[in-house]
């Protein structure tokens, strides 16, 4: 039995996340309930974000959307099952919040944000100095070459969004 088997949601969550224990039960209910596949919670306008969408709507309940940012994607167990394998493609994580989004609504599975729970991102997004972009580049890794190749390979939007279901 594989380490994730018996989980019916599993989440992968960056360091530098602020949230309240509580909130990650009440996540995984909200996402069974909306019946997503994959989702994210959505995050406090202080927060460091690269796509906006993501930014809590202050209307509770869930928006639609094309894909969930690398920083916290939460995947039901098909999802998982689907989408574990296409990590390999991008060891920085660039570009596979795009491609999850692509790969699982191409199966018909439903991707969104959930704006009942709200995070804080607290740390900004440095590619110049940041210790991680510094690890990448130790080992020759360009993060914007995966993201790039990703967008080529699979053919995926450049971008995430809000959709109408």
């Amino acid at each position: 039995m594989a380490v994730f088997d018996m989980y019916e949601y599993i989440m992968f969550i960056d360091d530098d996340l602020e949230f309240k224990f509580d909130d990650v039960s009440l996540f995984f209910k909200e996402m069974q309930r909306a019946g997503l596949d994959l989702a994210q919670p959505s995050l406090s306008y202080d927060s460091y974000c690269s796509w906006p969408v993501y930014f809590n709507a202050s209307r509770g309940g869930t928006r639609n959307t094309n894909g969930v940012e690398i920083m916290m994607p939460a995947l039901s167990k098909r999802a998982r099952v689907l989408l574990l394998p296409y990590f390999v493609f991008s060891v920085s994580g660039f570009g596979l919040d795009i491609l999850m989004g692509k790969i699982a609504g191409d199966k018909g599975f439903l991707s969104g944000v959930i704006d009942v729970i709200t995070v804080k991102h607290k740390k900004k997004i440095d590619v110049s100095g940041g210790s991680y972009y510094e690890y990448l580049r130790k080992y020759s890794i360009n993060p914007q070459y995966e993201l790039h190749r990703i967008i080529k390979l699979f053919k995926t939007s450049t971008s995430l969004t809000e959709i109408s279901t």
